[in-house]
């Protein structure tokens, strides 16, 4: 958090988001296996979210309002492949962008 007399401004970045991923497995795919990966296209929009709302607790408790609410983006890209019977092509790169974190800015309530 960086101070001045009248301003308050808050960070709030969190890391890549999860996914579950079922898989069936064993004797005509009775077997269910759940598996949880790294989403690099999401972010951990629970932690995101608990953060925010303490920043603005304490920007409240220190007599601050909250005027302005910057979304943080991230640009990133992921090899996309195609596959015909044992040859596998490189098609290119998806890009995508995700919102990963906020800026916050408070202001002193005045009296």
């Amino acid at each position: 958090m960086t101070k001045s007399a009248k301003f308050l401004t808050r960070v709030v970045v969190v890391g890549e988001g999860t996914i579950e991923v079922k898989k069936t497995t064993g004797f005509l795919g009775r077997t269910v296996k759940i598996e949880v990966k790294n989403a690099p296209e999401l972010a951990d929009y629970d932690t995101l979210g608990a953060e925010v709302e303490a920043a603005y607790e304490d920007f409240d408790v220190d007599g601050y309002d909250v005027i302005q609410l910057m979304p943080l983006s991230i640009g990133n890209s992921r090899p996309e492949y195609s596959q015909s019977g044992s040859k596998v092509s490189y098609l290119g790169e998806t890009g995508f962008s995700v919102t990963r974190g906020v800026m916050l800015v408070a202001k002193r309530r005045t009296p």
